[in-house]
């Protein structure tokens, strides 16, 4: 009996975590616009943003560095918010200048990619501060 219950368990477990890993992303994910990272529900209903200028730092990271970096906000009475919309892939760090949630964790499609998209919208954004034009060619 205990036996069909740990088989029933492990087997629950594994078909959940399966359906969350594909399904995810078709829940919720994450969009480009010109001035912030929208997050939205079925791919069109946006329930959060971050706007560029808020970004201090994007990288890449392990989940072992998502929990060093977890622990280290939750010290500084600060928290992390994980917007990861599936349980095994590569994850992203944003890091915002301010705010009680500064350190956010997402797990894009594509994580490359969207690093250098959203790279490419903060150096418009320096290079418009700094008032310069924002064409690459130049």
């Amino acid at each position: 009996m205990l036996r069909q219950i740990l088989l029933a368990v492990v087997f629950l477990t594994l078909l959940v975590g399966s359906a969350f890993q594909f399904l995810g992303p078709y829940v919720y994910n994450y969009r480009l616009t010109e001035t912030s990272i929208q997050f939205v529900v079925f791919r069109v209903l946006p329930i959060m943003r971050i706007r560029y200028v808020d970004i201090a730092e994007i990288r890449e990271v392990t989940w072992k560095q998502i929990v060093i970096v977890q622990l280290r906000e939750l010290s500084r009475l600060r928290f992390a918010l994980g917007m990861g919309n599936r349980l095994i892939g590569r994850a992203v760090q944003i890091q915002k200048w301010r705010g009680v949630l500064r350190a956010i964790f997402i797990t894009p499609d594509d994580v490359p990619v969207f690093l250098w998209q959203v790279r490419q919208h903060l150096l418009a954004g320096e290079k418009a501060k700094a008032g310069l034009e924002a064409d690459p060619t130049q």
